[in-house]
């Protein structure tokens, strides 16, 4: 992906403790900041639109 982005299809946090990363929603436009990545359901569902946004479709770190 462009600009950093890692496409991300559904699994275990790969962000490392401590780390905060910037995260892309399946339904919504927006870059999400994240400031404990670990904290976020990272697995993918079976089920149709939540509201929450729904899946982390790509990720990508921020540098300390």
């Amino acid at each position: 992906m462009e600009d950093g982005w890692i496409e991300w299809n559904g699994g275990e946090c790969p962000v490392e403790f401590g780390s905060t990363a910037w995260v892309k929603l399946r339904y919504d436009e927006r870059p999400l900041h994240v400031p404990r990545p670990e904290e976020m359901r990272w697995q993918h569902g079976t089920s149709g639109r939540p509201t929450s946004g729904g899946d982390i479709i790509a990720y990508r770190v921020v540098k300390p």
